[in-house]
């Protein structure tokens, strides 16, 4: 005999996950250690390029950031701190990296 219960009615009774509204760049904030440089470059969406100084050397960061729960806009996992060396080479390679993708 089938069962009246409702307790294993399947997927009906679960809530779809809400999804956050997208944040436009004007309403976050800038994190306070490159607040005082203004030195943030948009490259896409959530990706920034800075110029920073750690022990004393400067260093060209490639990051993505997110926004928290305050609004905040904060330096995510993803990225990469050139040295000025790293990133003297890099300029160097441009012209072959242009190359490649023309290719």
């Amino acid at each position: 005999m089938p069962s009246t219960t409702d307790s294993d009615s399947g997927p009906d009774d679960i809530e779809p996950v809400k999804k956050k509204g997208k944040i436009e760049n004007t309403k976050t904030k800038i994190p306070t250690k490159e607040k005082k440089d203004n030195s943030l470059m948009q490259l896409g969406r959530m990706r920034y390029i800075s110029v920073s100084e750690w022990k004393g050397k400067s260093m060209v960061n490639i990051r993505e950031y997110y926004t928290n729960d305050a609004g905040e806009m904060k330096p995510g996992k993803k990225g990469i701190s050139l040295s000025l060396d790293q990133w003297t080479k890099l300029k160097d390679h441009i012209p072959d990296i242009d190359a490649q993708i023309k290719e």
